[in-house]
């Protein structure tokens, strides 16, 4: 790997011009994945990426992880609440098949995939038109685990503290909407979400084998 790259969070335009060098080197479409953990930044950061790179005149398409959610039954079955998070709560095999692997040939413009809504448990199923030179968008938690990790071509570590990550968690829309309140949102987060990070983060170095990190 090359020499790892650090941003800032307030530096959009830096990353979007690296991201873009980086793909201008290569034939065919970049598959960038874009992960850390719970309310890192991750979702706000894609989305200014996005728009830097279409702005910069090349197609770019944005794949959320949490398309691939599984059923509320399936990711809240396992009694180790940790190891159920880690292990259970999303499928990316889906993606992996659906999606990745698809994109890697350029007699595919099509995907299509059946998702579940993470809120309703209802099925979504999405279709989108992929450019032979487009940079796909990959955003979401623990997509860096395993080998899922070296389906990317270009993998980007969004840092930020546990502390940090509750302090937005508490007052993100989503967050509240889902659990209620503040308390709620901290019980979630300390007995669930961050201890399956550190694992992740132990086993897997996300912040070691991405080639890049944004500090957020």
């Amino acid at each position: 790997m090359n020499r790892q790259k650090t941003f800032g969070a307030d530096d959009s335009g830096s990353l979007v011009e690296h991201v873009v060098r980086c793909h201008e080197v290569r034939f065919g479409r970049t598959v960038v994945g874009l992960s850390g953990i719970e309310a890192s930044g991750k979702s706000t950061i894609a989305d200014e990426l996005a728009d830097g790179i279409s702005t910069a005149g090349h197609d770019v398409v944005t794949i959320r992880g949490d398309e691939f959610s599984t059923a509320k039954a399936v990711r809240n079955n396992n009694p180790d609440a940790v190891r159920g998070y880690l292990e259970d709560a999303y499928d990316y095999s889906i993606l992996s098949s659906r999606v990745l692997v698809p994109l890697r040939s350029a007699e595919v413009s099509d995907i299509s995939y059946v998702s579940t809504d993470p809120e309703t448990d209802e099925s979504v199923v999405t279709k989108a038109r992929v450019p032979d030179r487009a940079i796909v968008l990959v955003e979401g938690v623990l997509l860096f685990r395993g080998l899922m990790r070296d389906q990317f071509d270009l993998r980007i570590w969004v840092e930020a503290s546990f502390d940090e990550s509750l302090r937005r968690a508490k007052v993100r829309p989503r967050d509240v909407s889902y659990y209620g309140t503040a308390e709620a949102i901290a019980s979630r987060y300390e007995s669930r979400f961050h201890p399956a990070q550190r694992i992740h983060l132990r086993d897997d170095r996300p912040q070691l084998t991405s080639h890049v990190i944004v500090r957020s």
